[in-house]
C-alpha cells in the first residue's frame, strides 16, 4: 500500500492529478470538483511500519505530520475552502494479534516474532 510520501508524489503527477484531485481531468473550478463536500484522508499504517524491517514504507512522524498537512492543503486548494475534511489515523496495534497474524500467514516456523507495526513506532 501507499504511504503519505508516495501518495503526495503521485498527486503531483499528471496521472495522479487526473485520478485523484481533478475527478477525472477537470480543473478545481469544474462542476464535479465544486460539488465535492467531503474529503476523507486515511493514511498512517504503512507510514508507521518498522523503520528497519520495512524501511521502504516507514515515514518518520514529523514527515508524516507535514504530509498530512500538505494533503489537507491540497484538498482545500482543489475543492475549495468550504470542503469538509476528515483525517483518519490507524487504529491501535494489538501486539498479540499481529504476531498471530504472522503465524497464520507464514506458519510458526517462518513467523519472525518481530512486529512490523507497534504502538511505540506509531509515535516515532
Amino acid at each position: 500500500g501507499y504511504n503519505t510520501s508516495w501518495f503526495l508524489q503521485y498527486c503531483k503527477t499528471k496521472q495522479g492529478y487526473d485520478d485523484i484531485l481533478s475527478l477525472g481531468g477537470g480543473s478545481s473550478n469544474n462542476k464535479e470538483s465544486s460539488n465535492v463536500k467531503l474529503v476523507t484522508i486515511f493514511f498512517g499504517a504503512n507510514d508507521a511500519s518498522h523503520p528497519i524491517h520495512n524501511k521502504r514504507q516507514h515515514v518518520p512522524l514529523d514527515t508524516y505530520k507535514s504530509n498530512l498537512a500538505e494533503l489537507v492543503a491540497l484538498a482545500r486548494t482543489h475543492y475549495g475552502k468550504n470542503v469538509k475534511i476528515i483525517v483518519l489515523s490507524p487504529p491501535p496495534v494489538d501486539h498479540d494479534q499481529r504476531l498471530q497474524h504472522q503465524i497464520n500467514r507464514y506458519g510458526k516456523e517462518k513467523a519472525t516474532g518481530i512486529l512490523e507495526r507497534t504502538l511505540e513506532l506509531s509515535g516515532q
